[in-house]
């Protein structure tokens, strides 16, 4: 049966750039968001495994997992020297 899915992750719309994860987009309530992300943030590291190399279905799945869990993202930002990590509590997200 065809429905509504229920997945948990992060809140962040992410997509590839130059083989890099960028964080293009939040949904309302994002985890990701109230950790401190912004759009824009390039995803190095997810819960401390270097992600380069990973295509955007792998990434994917290291971000979601069972609500109320957490995840530890590190970024790179413009204008910053040196890599963040934030952790980040992961919520339920609809999907039609």
């Amino acid at each position: 049966m065809i429905g509504m899915m229920n997945l948990s992750g992060i809140g962040a719309v992410v997509n590839m750039k130059d083989g890099k994860c960028i964080i293009t987009q939040f949904f309302d309530g994002s985890g990701a968001e109230a950790a401190g992300l912004k759009v824009s943030d390039i995803v190095t590291h997810i819960d401390a495994k270097d992600i380069s190399g990973f295509d955007l279905f792998q990434i994917v799945k290291l971000l979601r997992g069972q609500p109320d869990t957490t995840v530890v993202i590190t970024i790179e930002r413009a204008g910053e020297a040196k890599p963040k990590s934030f952790t980040v509590i992961r919520h339920p997200v609809k999907i039609q």
